[in-house]
């Protein structure tokens, strides 16, 4: 399968993978929901990492509060293998519960991101999915209409690092599509 996942661990763990033609970032998030076999689906960035909190945190906040559109967690950054920065965030520490104002606690931190966030596979269909053809913010339009749509349940523990290269991987995307 690869260096870094056996195709036994990939049996054990219940993981599916799946083959198709570089079409971006969209289609594949898109294929990856209509392939999976549950009613909740959490996305992960190849260069992001989950800690081992990370699934049981979220399956929490679906018992908690089963009514959500989408369940997301606290991160960090760590730029350049260096310092971890915890997100800033408009909830204190130890925060859970319904995000009352979405787009008022989003101009603090991100509340949600795409290695971060579970969403409810129903209504994410509902609303078509990522848009295809876009090369940057394609994650954001999903993550305004289910907030528009339902309730936003966040956790602020720290669950999840995002890493960031400083590179000029993201420079040709542009943003238009």
């Amino acid at each position: 399968v690869s260096q870094f996942i056996s195709k036994k661990e990939v049996a054990d763990f219940n993981i599916r993978l799946i083959h198709q033609d570089n079409q971006g970032v969209s289609v594949a998030r898109n294929k990856g929901v209509a392939e999976s076999k549950y009613n909740y689906v959490c996305f992960l960035d190849a260069d992001d990492e989950w800690y081992p909190n990370f699934v049981s945190k979220i399956n929490n906040l679906m018992t908690l509060y089963p009514n959500g559109n989408m369940y997301s967690l606290q991160h960090e950054v760590c730029f350049d293998n260096e310092k971890n920065t915890r997100n800033k965030c408009f909830y204190k520490n130890g925060f859970k519960g319904n995000v009352e104002n979405f787009f008022k606690a989003s101009m603090v931190g991100s509340i949600v991101n795409s290695s971060k966030v579970c969403v409810n596979k129903t209504e994410f269909t509902k609303i078509g999915g990522f848009p295809v053809g876009y090369k940057a913010g394609e994650d954001l339009f999903i993550w305004i209409e289910l907030a528009l749509k339902g309730k936003v349940i966040f956790d602020n523990t720290v669950c999840v690092r995002i890493n960031v290269v400083s590179d000029d991987s993201r420079t040709g995307r542009g943003l238009s599509i």
